[in-house]
């Protein structure tokens, strides 16, 4: 048996969120969230009947009561805390994705989730990420994706678009620190980029691209490099009369 704990911190107009000052807009999303997660899709604790308080520091819910340990509720906590979203209830999950993608878009709100002992915590911020296991053909890949980028984070979401050789465009979810990271803007520019995503092996189709770094590009010719590599070339072949003649000795004779 346990009391759970719900809470959010975030800052507004420039002060610390409190149970004393909230936006409304945030109280009102946040305590529909809580009661979702802990109704669940199969309602397993009916939410209507369920005391709360309201504790101090960020605001934040409590149970009034405790849980019992036999709630699947405490296995999908677990699972969260581990950074699963895959064997857990899908109204749980797409609460926790929901709050993933705020923290994303605002770096400084952070969402907990734990017992009141903290044994079992589960923090979502801007830094998060889920994975699920994978079922049917999708694998989970790294790849290097070449394309022009469109956009490259944003006031809202700091998401990269990828402009792909192909015409298709790919949304690349990324941190606002990776964003701050780089020191040259490469929007419009043709790059190389590490990304880890989940690809269907049959069919090819590739989702989830999550940014892990750019790598060196650059199509241009030095020609300095290139004149040089030409005369060490020269250098090494002055000696060979006929080229074709050479490489068909090499060969053994044949064609």
């Amino acid at each position: 048996m346990a009391k759970l704990l719900f809470s959010v911190s975030d800052r507004a107009e420039g002060h610390e969120v409190t149970p004393e000052a909230v936006p409304l807009g945030l109280l009102k999303e946040f305590v529909k969230d809580v009661a979702t997660f802990i109704r669940g899709d199969d309602k397993e604790i009916d939410t209507s009947d369920l005391i709360v308080s309201v504790v101090t520091g960020s605001l934040a819910l409590q149970s009034h009561e405790e849980l019992s340990e036999g709630l699947s509720i405490w296995h999908d906590i677990e699972r969260l805390a581990n950074g699963r979203l895959d064997g857990i209830d899908p109204k749980r999950a797409s609460v926790a994705e929901k709050w993933r993608v705020e923290a994303m878009k605002r770096p400084t709100r952070t969402f907990r989730i734990s017992d009141v002992a903290n044994v079992r915590v589960v923090a979502i911020n801007a830094n998060t990420f889920f994975t699920r296991e994978l079922q049917s053909n999708w694998v989970l890949v790294e790849r290097y994706l070449t394309g022009v980028v469109e956009d490259f984070g944003g006031a809202t979401a700091a998401n990269i678009h990828l402009r792909l050789e192909d015409g298709s465009s790919m949304k690349i979810d990324a941190t606002r620190d990776q964003i701050r990271e780089q020191e040259l803007n490469p929007v419009y520019h043709t790059v190389v980029m590490r990304v880890e995503l989940e690809e269907d092996l049959v069919t090819g189709e590739k989702r989830g691209a999550r940014f892990l770094g750019f790598a060196d590009y650059d199509p241009r010719i030095d020609d300095d490099e290139y004149n040089e590599a030409i005369e060490a070339g020269r250098v090494a072949w002055k000696d060979v009369g006929d080229a074709a003649d050479w490489v068909r000795k090499i060969r053994g004779g044949r064609e």
